[in-house]
C-alpha cells in the first residue's frame, strides 16, 4: 500500500478538519457512516472514550507532524495492550445484547486506521482548497494508482475530466474505498490546454443495493464504490447539518461509559480479575468545575473495586451499570473534599461518593451502595448542592 508522507499533505487544513471532529462510538463501522463520520472520530469496537482519545491523539500526531505508519504502531500499540483494547476478546453487542468474539486491536487494524484517516484528512483538506481556488482551476481530473492492486472501476474513472462543481464529486471524490490509492488534480483551462486534457462527457453511474445490517435501511451505492465511501468528505466537514453536542462532552462521555459498562471487560473488572482502572462515568462542565477537576471522567480502582467486593457484597453486576447516569443524572451535594451523588433508578436509590485528587487531573469513585429517603436528607443537609435531581424526578 502507498503510504501517504507529511509532505503529501495540506498540513493545515488536514490537521484544522481532523481537530474539529467530536467523537462517536460505535460496535460495527456500519454504525457512524458517511457525513456522521466527518464530523465525528470513532473507532469500530472502542465503547471506551478513553482508548478512543488515545488513539485519536496517535492519529492526530501523525497527521500534524509526519509521524510514520512504523512510529505510529510502535507509539499506539502499548498503549492499548495496557488497556486491553488489544487481540480477540469477547463483546457484548448493544444493538442486539449477544456476546460475541470481535477483533479489536491488531497490527492490520493500526494499518487500516492510519491509512484511512490520513487519507480521509487529507482529502478533505484538499477539497477546502479546491474550493477557494475553483474560479482559477473549475475543473477536476481523476487519479488513479494504476497498477496491479487498484480496482477496475477505479481504473475507469482515471483520468476523468469534471467541473468542481459537477455532481459526480458529490460521490466519486476519493476516497472510494476501504485502502482505495486514488486521489485528484486541479486544473485551470490553460492547465488543459498544456497536458491535452478534455472535459469528459457526465459519467454514467450505475448502483447497486446496499442494506445495512444495522439499521436494516437500503440505500444505492454506486458500481465500484464501496458502502460509506459513497460522498464527499470535503463537503460533509463543512455542510453536514448534524448537532455538534451529540459528539462532544458531556453526551458522548455518558453513551462511552454506559456501552463500556455493558462490556464482559467490565464484568471481570468487578470481579478483581483485571487490574488497573475503569471509567465509570462523566461529568458536565459545571460539575467539574464546581468542584476543581480539569478532567470530565470518573475512574474506579482495582483497590476500591475489591474494598465494595468486601463491604458491599450484595451490589449486582447490573447495579453497578448504573454508575454512568449516577454521575449524568444524579444530584450532586458537595461534603468537604467529597463529592456524593445519589440517584434513583428501578425503583431503588443508590449512593456514590467521589473524589478530585489534589491536582485536579483525575477523579475517583471512592464508594458505592444502595441508599434510602434517609440518606438523602441527611446528605443533602450537611453538604452544599451544586446540581439538583432532574425535574422529572423532584417530589418523588
Amino acid at each position: 500500500m502507498a503510504e501517504i508522507k507529511f509532505k503529501d499533505l495540506p498540513p493545515k487544513e488536514a490537521v484544522a478538519y481532523f481537530k474539529r471532529k467530536g467523537y462517536a462510538v460505535g460496535f460495527a463501522w456500519q454504525d457512524v457512516l458517511k457525513e456522521e463520520h466527518a464530523v465525528a472520530w470513532t473507532v469500530a469496537k472502542v465503547v471506551r472514550l478513553d482508548v478512543l482519545e488515545d488513539i485519536r491523539g496517535a492519529v492526530d500526531a501523525a497527521i500534524a507532524k509526519g509521524v510514520t505508519l512504523n512510529d505510529f504502531k510502535k507509539n499506539i500499540r502499548p498503549i492499548l495492550q495496557a488497556k486491553g483494547w488489544w487481540g480477540q476478546k469477547m463483546m457484548t453487542d448493544p444493538k442486539t445484547g449477544k456476546v460475541k468474539m470481535a477483533q479489536l486491536g491488531s497490527d492490520r487494524r493500526l494499518k487500516i486506521i492510519f491509512d484511512m484517516n490520513m487519507r480521509t484528512a487529507y482529502a478533505a483538506g484538499h477539497w477546502q482548497r479546491i474550493e477557494r481556488v475553483k474560479a482559477r482551476r473549475p475543473y477536476l481530473r481523476y487519479v488513479a494508482v494504476m497498477d496491479g492492486r487498484t480496482r477496475p472501476r477505479h481504473k475507469a474513472w482515471n483520468g476523468t475530466v469534471r467541473p468542481v462543481d459537477d455532481p459526480f464529486w458529490s460521490t466519486h471524490y476519493p476516497p472510494n474505498g476501504w485502502r482505495c490509492r486514488c486521489t485528484v488534480q486541479q486544473l485551470s483551462e490553460r492547465d488543459l490546454k498544456r497536458f491535452g486534457h478534455r472535459v469528459s462527457p457526465p459519467p454514467k453511474t450505475q448502483t447497486r443495493p446496499w442494506t445495512n445490517s444495522r439499521t436494516g435501511e437500503t440505500s444505492h451505492v454506486p458500481v465500484g464504490i464501496d458502502p460509506g465511501f459513497d460522498y464527499n468528505v470535503g463537503k460533509a466537514a463543512q455542510r453536514t447539518p448534524i448537532d455538534p453536542a451529540k459528539y462532544r462532552m458531556p453526551a458522548i462521555g455518558h453513551e462511552s461509559a454506559r456501552l463500556a459498562v455493558q462490556q464482559p471487560d467490565f464484568e471481570n473488572f468487578l470481579k478483581g480479575r483485571t487490574d488497573g482502572t475503569f471509567p465509570v462515568g462523566y461529568v458536565d462542565d459545571t460539575l467539574a468545575n464546581a468542584i476543581g477537576a480539569t478532567v470530565r471522567r470518573v475512574d474506579l480502582s482495582r483497590d476500591t473495586m475489591l474494598k465494595q467486593l468486601d463491604s458491599h457484597p450484595e451490589l449486582t453486576v447490573d447495579e453497578y451499570r448504573v454508575l454512568p447516569n449516577i454521575m449524568a443524572l444524579g444530584r450532586v451535594v458537595q461534603d468537604g473534599k467529597r463529592t456524593l451523588a445519589l440517584h434513583h433508578q428501578a425503583g431503588q436509590l443508590y449512593y456514590a461518593a467521589m473524589k478530585t485528587t489534589q491536582t485536579g487531573k483525575a477523579m475517583f469513585l471512592l464508594s458505592f451502595r444502595r441508599a434510602n429517603m434517609d440518606d438523602v436528607k441527611r446528605v443533602t443537609t450537611r453538604g452544599e448542592v451544586i446540581r439538583d435531581w432532574p425535574e422529572d424526578f423532584k417530589g418523588k
